[in-house]
């Protein structure tokens, strides 16, 4: 169905560049309103996607304004993130995604008319649009399934006797639009589709804390059972204090629930790193951070020894991990920066 009605072309004029989108979000809703039983398809978007297609799907290209990256199926080692190295790709979006196109439904025709697409967030990716591109393919990079996503729709976000979501879609190289029903829960960002679960630390399991700074003394920070609050300074320098009791707590507990971002190979980055800090754990286990800073990224670098070890060693090994910045400078924090000033030469006397 094209939206090329005088009505409508009518309300494109009156936008003007200014109030041209709120326009045609009125008008989406009215092609929605009217579309009845003329353009009704109910039936699968990808009729040829069966569970034998699903099976050979190998690679899974995904394209928005913002990045492109591929999905690719490694026999021996599953699913992995091309442009990371081969780093392993989140075992949930990449079958979440499959399962979302094969269930997918086409309710309803809609426009034809490119010109708005883009209303729709179909424009393409390739063409400056904000559609959300995704194709599967199989070994011989034959197309599966390929698909623009676009936005939820207004007035028909949820049928009235279902929380299933209404998508706009289209296929690429077609004008065609459709009203699709069902989840399209692909990720737009590369960082949803990378397996970052490295380490699950929470506070309460960090008994110690063993520091060595790039430059400045080496120093330890310790507590003997979860209820303590703060870990406390081992070797507390002559004449001097903490800044405040909790002062170590902050290096201390910049490795429990770490926020890992992203990813890259542990050959990219320098052969040593600014400092090393090793986590001890109630249970045992000793977690080592090596931080690294790039321009405005840092990293780190982790090994474990001890209980569970292997687990965290297989997920980490060879690979840098992309963290905040706050969280690179609580790791690189110094001996010097624990501790209250010195008082200046003088300031005693003059007191």
């Amino acid at each position: 169905m094209s939206a090329t009605s005088p009505g409508l072309k009518r309300l494109a004029t009156l936008a003007g560049a200014a109030g041209a989108a709120a326009v045609l979000a009125i008008a989406l809703v009215a092609l929605e309103d009217r579309g009845g039983e003329a353009g009704r398809l109910d039936d699968a978007m990808f009729p040829d996607f069966t569970d034998a297609a699903l099976g050979a799907a190998r690679k899974i290209a995904v394209a928005s304004g913002d990045e492109t990256f591929h999905a690719v199926f490694d026999e021996a080692a599953g699913w992995r993130i091309a442009e990371k190295g081969g780093y392993p790709a989140a075992p949930g979006a990449v079958r979440q995604t499959l399962l979302d196109l094969q269930r997918l439904t086409r309710l309803t025709t809609k426009t034809d008319n490119p010109d708005w697409h883009d209303a729709l967030g179909l424009g393409a990716p390739q063409d400056g649009g904000n559609a959300l591109s995704i194709a599967v393919l199989d070994a011989q990079d034959r197309t599966i399934a390929d698909i623009l996503i676009g936005e939820r729709a207004g007035a028909q976000r949820f049928s009235a006797d279902s929380l299933t979501p209404k998508t706009y879609v289209r296929r690429p190289g077609d004008d065609q639009t459709y009203l699709a029903e069902g989840r399209l829960s692909a990720p737009r960002a590369l960082e949803d589709w990378l397996a970052l679960d490295i380490l699950n630390i929470e506070r309460k399991d960090i008994a110690a804390v063993d520091v060595s700074p790039a430059a400045g003394p080496a120093y330890r920070l310790a507590r003997t059972s979860a209820e303590e609050d703060v870990l406390t300074l081992a070797d507390m320098p002559e004449g001097r204090e903490l800044s405040y009791p909790s002062a170590g707590n902050r290096i201390a507990f910049a490795i429990a629930n770490l926020d890992v971002t992203d990813v890259m190979l542990r050959d990219q980055l320098p052969s040593a790193g600014q400092s090393e800090i090793t986590y001890t754990l109630f249970g045992g286990a000793k977690i080592t951070v090596t931080p690294f800073k790039l321009e405005d990224d840092s990293y780190v670098v982790l090994s474990a020894e001890g209980p569970d070890a292997a687990a965290i060693n297989a997920k980490a090994e060879g690979w840098a991990f992309g963290t905040p910045i706050f969280a690179y400078s609580a790791f690189e924090t110094k001996l010097e920066d624990l501790l209250a000033p010195l008082a200046e030469d003088g300031a005693e006397d003059a007191n």
